[in-house]
C-alpha cells in the first residue's frame, strides 16, 4: 500500500510536464527537419524540369 504525499506528487507531476514539453519540442524539431528535406528534394526535382 502506497501513501499519498502531495508535495512529492506535485513535484513528480511538474517533472512529467517538463519532460512532456521537452519531448514535444524535440518531435516538432524533427518534423521541421523532415519537412525541410522533403521540400529541398521536391524543389530540386522540379527545378530541373523533371516530372
Amino acid at each position: 500500500v502506497e501513501s499519498f504525499e502531495e508535495p512529492t506528487s506535485n513535484d513528480r507531476l511538474r517533472e512529467n510536464i517538463n519532460l512532456f514539453e521537452e519531448r514535444r519540442v524535440e518531435a516538432h524539431l524533427r518534423a521541421l527537419a523532415y519537412k525541410k528535406v522533403v521540400a529541398r528534394l521536391y524543389n530540386r526535382k522540379y527545378a530541373l524540369g523533371i516530372s
